[in-house]
């Protein structure tokens, strides 16, 4: 009896112990040196799981990185570089753009901020190989688009990856969308960019009372998720300041950004900051809101708004922006961020009218929770995967992990760490390289 129960015991710590698994996790700050934090994530296949999160070494200095995004398929990291400065007379004036007077413009005065690409040596970053500018002021958000549509929750191994890639900036300040081609053999950011997108004007019933909007204001890309066929890929670009989501296609072989010139129209005074298509029917968006604090889902095809709904308790009174939203690779549930609230708020999605019901608000474990992704801890399909979502409080600064029940959508907080700087996005490396 008790040799029985001593090897189950056993049996069950040698499977725990075994199985343990490791990502690399990048925090992107907005310190002004040493701001890449880099980190090995480690877990174990205990549920909820045991994890780890072990500070390693950082070897480069980036000026305000704030946001990172990894190749597909090599070992390189891009960031965001928002305190870099570029002087006009040392840069290539790029041809493809839709408002020439606007980027002669830009082009004549020093341009604020910048892109970087790191090389990864062992997971560790290591050097810089490229550096450009970002053709606006203030960039807040770097993308990666190309022939496979790569998230987090979403990573590809390297043979199934490969392909033609793009990296998009957004700059808040100057309501740009640069797209920078990628070098396939060593991942440098090719220079200067393929198009420089200037998000345009438009006549608005926003008044001047909320500062942050009246005027393009870029702040993010996404990639349609329906399979890449021919040259063209479909993007969509919020844009906070005009209350607007742009529908844009990328030509996978010039580089060319074209408006098509069919927005999306949110509620007015909302301010799209995020979107995130809904991975098994890309006729519906999601976007979340940072001035109103809500969620809308829209129609993309026909371009009309299905429903908003509010991220925020009806008896919160404090002050509250919206940041991050992340759709469950399975399609179930949706994630949204709240900055004030500190929270995350929980939707289940309706599988027939892809509509949102509230189902839960967790609090962030910390205070203003710029960033959340969710993780993937295996390999196996995406309806019983298990996953976590990982999290970055700025005020606080730490980084929180919560487990992700796959039945029901539902949070529960299993760690966090304090970080010796405020996060801003998180980049995690894949889970299998071949």
């Amino acid at each position: 009896m008790y040799f029985l129960q001593f090897l189950v015991l056993l049996a069950t710590w040698i499977c725990c112990t075994a199985a343990v698994q490791t990502r690399y996790v990048y925090l992107c700050t907005n310190a002004s040196t040493s701001s890449v934090l880099p980190f090995s994530l480690t877990w174990t296949a205990a549920d909820p799981p045991e994890l780890t999160l072990t500070p390693l070494a950082a070897n480069v200095s980036i000026a305000n990185p704030q946001y990172g995004v990894l190749h597909p398929y090599l070992p390189v990291l891009y960031n965001i570089e928002r305190g870099a400065a570029y002087q006009p007379g040392a840069l290539t004036l790029p041809t493809n753009t839709n408002n020439a007077t606007a980027l002669n413009a830009l082009f004549s005065t020093t341009l604020s901020g910048g892109l970087t690409a790191v090389s990864l040596q062992k997971n560790i970053p290591s050097s810089i190989i490229s550096r450009v500018p970002s053709f606006g002021s203030s960039p807040d958000f770097v993308g990666l688009l190309g022939t496979t549509v790569i998230t987090p929750a979403n990573p590809q191994k390297q043979n199934e990856a490969r392909g033609t890639y793009f990296l998009t900036v957004t700059t808040y300040n100057s309501g740009t969308t640069s797209v920078y081609k990628l070098d396939p053999h060593t991942g440098e950011i090719l220079y200067p960019p393929t198009t420089v997108f200037f998000f345009p004007v438009v006549e608005s019933d926003l008044t001047s009372a909320n500062s942050r909007q009246g005027i393009p204001t870029g702040h993010h890309s996404t990639q349609s998720t329906a399979p890449v066929f021919g040259k063209k890929i479909v993007v969509a670009a919020p844009d906070l300041g005009d209350d607007r989501i742009k529908e844009l296609t990328l030509d996978l072989e010039t580089g060319a950004l074209t408006d098509r010139e069919a927005d999306l129209v949110s509620p007015l005074g909302s301010g799209p900051r995020h979107t995130q298509f809904h991975p098994f029917n890309s006729s519906v968006l999601y976007a979340i809101n940072e001035v109103a604090s809500t969620v809308s889902v829209f129609d993309f095809a026909q371009k009309t708004l299905l429903a908003t709904y509010n991220n925020l308790p009806a008896n919160f009174t404090g002050t509250n922006t919206a940041a991050e939203i992340v759709v469950h690779p399975n399609g179930r549930f949706l994630y949204a961020s709240n900055r004030g609230h500190n929270s995350v708020v929980v939707y289940k999605i309706d599988q027939e009218t892809f509509l949102l019901t509230q189902i839960d608000i967790v609090p962030s474990g910390g205070a203003f929770p710029r960033y959340i992704t969710l993780v993937p801890l295996d390999s196996a399909p995406h309806d019983k995967c298990r996953y976590i979502l990982l999290l970055s409080n700025h005020n606080t600064p730490n980084v929180v992990a919560f487990s992700v029940n796959h039945e029901t959508g539902l949070l529960g907080k299993i760690f966090s760490q304090a970080t010796p700087l405020s996060g801003y996005g998180l980049a995690v490396s894949r889970l299998y390289d071949d």
